[in-house]
C-alpha cells in the first residue's frame, strides 16, 4: 500500500484528486493539506511514501515545503504540479 499526502490549497480540485485518489488500488491517501505549512505539518506527522504537491500555495510554496519536507524525510517521493504557466 502507498500512503500519499495531498496538498493542494484549491478545494475543488484538492476534492477531485482525492477522489480519484481513493478509487485507486494500493494507495491510501493519508492526509490532505491546504497550504505548504500544512503540507509539512503534515508530512511530519503521517511519513507519507509519496507527496502530491501543488507548487503555488499560500503560506509556503510547493518548493519550499518540498525542501523542508526533504530535511526530515529525505527518502520521500514529491510529484510537484501547477495548473498556472
Amino acid at each position: 500500500m502507498i500512503n500519499v499526502l495531498l496538498v493542494e490549497d484549491h478545494e475543488l480540485y484538492r476534492m477531485g484528486l482525492s477522489m480519484v485518489l481513493e478509487k485507486a488500488e494500493d494507495v491510501h491517501l493519508a492526509a490532505e493539506a491546504v497550504d505548504g505549512l500544512d503540507g509539512v505539518k503534515k508530512a511530519r506527522e503521517f511519513s507519507p511514501d509519496v507527496i502530491l504537491m501543488d507548487i503555488g500555495l499560500p503560506n509556503m510554496d510547493g518548493i519550499e515545503a518540498t525542501q523542508r519536507i526533504k530535511e526530515f524525510l529525505p527518502d520521500v517521493k514529491v510529484l510537484i504540479f501547477t495548473s498556472r504557466n
